[in-house]
């Protein structure tokens, strides 16, 4: 957790993430991003299958 906060406030100063709600069971959290597709939001997030 220690490296996923910095740069989720990353993301959100330079807009990417426009808001983000933790999930009612503390399970994890759902971002709400400005992005122009589920390709660009996987890169941004690091998620495999992305270009990152």
């Amino acid at each position: 957790m220690k490296e996923e906060v910095p740069a989720t406030v990353k993301l959100y100063l330079i807009g990417a993430i426009e808001q983000w709600y933790i999930k009612p069971d503390i399970s994890g959290v759902v971002f709400v991003m400005n992005v122009q597709s589920t390709d660009t939001a996987q890169a941004l997030l690091g998620r495999p299958g992305s270009s990152r």
